[in-house]
């Protein structure tokens, strides 16, 4: 007995639908392949605002105690200030002890012997991979890395009329009127991001260039903010 309405495929039926499948699978990584992109491209964003806004608030927590001293005889002071170095001197643990009388003499160990954590400073590394360096944290006798891929550090220095100090390196005099930082990174992406420009320029608050309309792929952020001296608010 034949059976009969059971043929099967024939070649043909199999080449359009091998096709047709691979029309569709093309399709389908065409769209994966996209929404990789732009999850790849919104998580660098995510990681260069998280690391600006980290950055920013580990600054914050030193430069706010800049000439801490609360027992009055530890007589801490601002020992550079500069667009891209600040160096400062702060009684944190509150003993009293005097720091050093003359720090123009040697400004990274200015500071009473026995407290090397009370003399900061912030820069940038002074090697660059791929156009940017990392973010430096300074203490006397060492150094931390707080953040890499800091491609701009920039401080501006007002005094008590937020009237900006501007010959550079601020002389004694001048560091003595400090009264507030402002303080702009700009942050760039470990990797360039495919089928995107940048042509923006990243300005400080007060409108200099840091950061020139490169052209190129790689994402950036800028973040400034204003730091006021805690200790000298009304002095």
């Amino acid at each position: 007995m034949t059976v009969s309405g059971n043929k099967g495929f024939s070649l043909v039926e199999i080449l359009v639908g091998l096709a047709v499948a691979s029309v569709l699978a093309t399709a389908v990584y065409g769209i994966f392949s996209v929404q990789h992109r732009i999850y790849l491209a919104q998580k660098q964003i995510a990681d260069l605002q998280q690391n600006l806004r980290t950055c920013m608030y580990l600054l914050e927590e030193d430069i706010k105690h800049a000439c801490f001293d609360p027992t009055g005889s530890a007589r801490p002071t601002i020992l550079h200030a500069d667009r891209g170095t600040f160096r400062f001197q702060a009684d944190l643990n509150e003993n009293g002890h005097r720091f050093n009388a003359d720090p123009e003499e040697d400004d990274l160990a200015a500071m009473s012997g026995s407290d090397p954590n009370e003399t900061l400073g912030f820069r940038l590394g002074l090697t660059e991979k791929q156009g940017v360096r990392s973010l430096i944290r300074e203490v006397w006798g060492g150094s931390q890395r707080m953040a890499d891929h800091i491609e701009a550090l920039d401080f501006a220095y007002l005094d008590s009329d937020g009237t900006p100090l501007a010959q550079f390196p601020l002389s004694r005099e001048d560091r003595e009127k400090i009264r507030a930082v402002e303080v702009t990174l700009v942050t760039r992406s470990p990797r360039p991001c495919r089928g995107r420009i940048d042509p923006i320029q990243y300005r400080n608050l007060r409108g200099d260039i840091l950061v020139s309309g490169k052209g190129d792929a790689y994402q950036r952020r800028a973040f400034s903010k204003i730091i006021h001296l805690r200790n000298r608010s009304s002095s």
